[in-house]
């Protein structure tokens, strides 16, 4: 079994050109606002690839003369840098094309609709795809502005407030709730409706890591949330209560959010209060795992992935995977 990748810039394949010079190739994989990015650098003084050129990166192994690979996905380049003293080139490329115009600042309201509708409106403002899990367009906004603020930034951080996940991958723009209740080190087994089944999931047992390691904080847990709005319509307070217990979370929204708009904020905020108190990292061989999908480690427990660092140099490839619960 032997390491390898393939590597198509705009439709013409690169991967040996890069293979016979190659030092060092990365793909990180992430969960958040920050961007997938690939990056490899060889030996030798070559030519900057234009700004507007892609790249799509698979990665995997040549088993028994047979190449098996995943795709990591396309990537707009990014940064070029050419080391003159030490004979080298580097590229860097993200998933999300920030020369594009999910970068271009916007003012707009959006009234009476839902998170999968805003989902599908940005990606048509910006030439994507979108995969938007259905239990997005339950989630109701009575009124949100997007108040001078990137597509990218007002989309993750809409999404993270509601609980769920937003990524870029492909020119495609991805939503799905994370909506998994993780128990510290217990494995999760008789709440299967809180895992989302929609999201990837990976087994590892410990004797397939190289290191791994988990630190557990002693943090405050909340046992519940209650968040208020005010209706300026009725003059009234709007409150709800997420949870059971005298441990409670109180926020304030902005005003005249409804009560099933205030309830998906509360569970969201109630989860991500509770979360990170276990924290781990380890190194396997590499392979495909996701970040924001699950990682079950047998005999330890189930736990969200934060982030997936590829790191392939000649023949060796390896993962380091963060984790959460």
């Amino acid at each position: 079994m032997v390491a390898t990748f393939k590597l198509i810039a705009n439709d013409k394949d690169i991967t040996q050109t890069i293979q016979d010079n190659l030092i060092s190739l990365e793909f990180s994989d992430k969960v958040g606002v920050q961007s997938d990015e690939m990056s490899f650098v060889v030996n030798g003084i070559f030519v900057r690839p234009a700004f507007s050129d892609t790249l799509k990166l698979s990665l995997g192994y040549i088993v028994n003369e047979e190449l098996k690979l995943f795709e990591c996905g396309t990537f707009s380049i990014s940064e070029c840098t050419i080391d003159y003293i030490n004979n080298t080139t580097e590229v860097r490329a993200t998933a999300v094309n920030f020369s594009s115009s999910v970068k271009i600042k916007h003012s707009k309201t959006f009234a009476n609709t839902n998170l999968g509708a805003i989902a599908g409106v940005i990606a048509n403002r910006n030439n994507l795809t979108a995969k938007v899990q259905n239990t997005a367009f339950n989630v109701k906004i009575n009124h949100i502005l997007q108040d001078n603020s990137s597509d990218i930034e007002f989309i993750y951080s809409l999404a993270y407030k509601h609980g769920f996940i937003c990524a870029i991958k492909n020119n495609c723009l991805i939503l799905t709730a994370k909506n998994a209740e993780m128990n510290g080190y217990k494995v999760i087994a008789s709440k299967k409706e809180s895992k989302n089944e929609d999201l990837p999931s990976f087994k590892l047992k410990i004797s397939d890591c190289f290191a791994l390691s988990i630190t557990e904080n002693n943090r405050i847990k909340y046992d519940a949330c209650e968040i208020t709005s005010h209706n300026t319509n009725s003059a009234t307070l709007t409150r709800i209560k997420v949870g059971d217990g005298n441990n409670v979370y109180k926020i304030k929204e902005s005003a005249n959010k409804s009560e099933a708009e205030l309830k998906s904020i509360a569970t969201a905020r109630l989860s991500e209060l509770n979360k990170g108190g276990v924290k781990g990292s380890l190194i396997c061989a590499g392979q495909q795992i996701s970040a924001g999908g699950y990682l079950e480690l047998e005999n330890i427990g189930v736990f969200s992935i934060t982030s997936v660092n590829h790191t392939l140099s000649s023949d060796v490839y390896s993962l380091n995977v963060e984790f959460e619960a």
